[in-house]
């Protein structure tokens, strides 16, 4: 069973409605000179972060199913959709599911703390009072911390009642260290780098609007050019996303690439003002957050290389790390290919650390000593995700070869 990641949920469901919420809500009190915009920011707020919280649902009644629950995941998420019947149900789902976990932490004999029943009987009571400004802010801390108790608990339990084990050594001695480089594919340059890049053509499209004819617009382009303004800031809340969970690759940059065109699209816009401070706002959080987190791992990476160096003797799980961490993290290219190439001779190591020496190798446009990596990687019994990132990356090195 996935891991169900508290940061995630928190902010997509709570963090995410309440900033739609705080700018709707702006908005309307000061419709000038934003215009429609902030209204369109807060339903797409509200729409994403209901999506996110009916997959929670979706995923913590999956984690208890053993033949006791009282209902199905997707009976769990769909019947909420039915009106009125949804005024029933919320209790079944929510406060039901606190009843039915505590039940399977007993009868699997679990040492796991038990959810709070009470807490997710007054979410649902309070949840009767939506339309009201107070009791959706008891709601929203109610929520908060209700997410966080459910995650803490699915997160320690497996189907039959076993508490799962540390299923593997983290790299780095550092768990976000480890997810961050079990994330990581093949890339020739860092993406920190074309994030700044991309940042530089913004800041150049914003101090060259003035120089763009403003021109009137009424009924079809009005629309256009309104829609435009919204998708734009759609694009910047996903960009925004994917900056502070780390998941930011080439795909991420494509995304920030059609923020830009759109950019560009609509600069001749009358309103084009009301939508460039919730956009560069939105796209300047991304770019601190992103140097926030290189800047974190970078010196994480240091203080790993700096520990292992310090060994009196390390075997080929150390040396392998060490040179991921000098590539992948610290762009050190001639440093890693000391610490990576003769790795290549030496017995052992871990799949995932082969993996990510392959990736390393690939990045330095070694390809035939990012092939070797990869099958010594395979030849170490992977799980199947790890199975396909290897494929995936073979590919795409063997491509390079031709």
């Amino acid at each position: 069973m996935t891991r169900l990641s508290k940061a995630f949920y928190l902010t997509s469901i709570i963090g995410v409605f309440t900033f739609g919420a705080i700018v709707a809500i702006v908005g309307s009190i000061f419709p000038e000179p934003f215009g429609p915009v902030p209204i369109f920011i807060g339903i797409i707020c509200f729409i994403y972060s209901f999506a996110i919280w009916n997959i929670l649902i979706y995923r913590m009644w999956q984690s208890i199913q053993d033949g006791y629950a009282r209902t199905t995941p997707s009976k769990a998420v769909g019947f909420l959709f039915v009106p009125y019947f949804n005024y029933y149900w919320i209790f079944q789902a929510i406060w039901g599911f606190a009843q039915d976990c505590n039940q399977y932490i007993k009868r699997h004999q679990v040492a796991v703390r038990k959810l709070p029943e009470g807490l997710s009987w007054a979410f649902c009571m309070v949840s009767f009072f939506w339309f009201l400004v107070l009791p959706v802010i008891i709601d929203l801390v109610i929520g908060a911390l209700l997410v966080s108790r459910i995650c803490d608990t699915v997160n320690q339990l497996q189907p039959g009642g076993i508490i799962p084990e540390k299923r593997f050594k983290l790299i780095g001695n550092n768990k976000a260290l480890h997810n961050y480089l079990s994330r990581q594919q093949i890339r020739r340059m860092s993406t920190l780098v074309l994030f700044n890049i991309l940042m530089g053509i913004g800041f150049l499209v914003v101090v060259a609007s003035p120089f763009y004819p403003v021109t009137n617009t009424s009924g079809l382009a009005a629309f256009l050019l309104t829609f435009i303004n919204s998708i734009t800031n759609v694009f910047a809340i996903i960009f925004l996303l994917l900056v502070y969970l780390d998941l930011l690759g080439w795909w991420g940059i494509l995304i920030g690439i059609i923020m830009m065109i759109l950019i560009v699209a609509s600069i001749n816009s009358p309103a084009n003002q009301a939508f460039y401070i919730p956009i560069w706002l939105i796209y300047s959080l991304s770019w601190i957050f992103m140097n926030i987190i290189y800047i974190k791992y970078k010196k994480l990476a240091k203080n790993r290389i700096d520990t292992i160096e310090k060994e009196t003797s390390y075997g080929i799980e150390r040396i392998l790390e060490k040179g991921i961490l000098q590539q992948i993290i610290l762009w050190q290219n001639e440093p890693a290919r000391a610490t990576l190439a003769p790795a290549l001779s030496k017995e052992g190591g871990d799949a995932l650390l082969w993996y990510l020496t392959g990736v390393a190798f690939a990045n330095m446009k070694m390809y035939s000593e990012a092939l070797s990596a990869f099958e010594r990687a395979t030849a170490s019994s992977p799980d199947a995700k790890i199975i396909n990132q290897i494929r995936r990356s073979q590919r795409f090195v063997r491509r390079r070869m031709r």
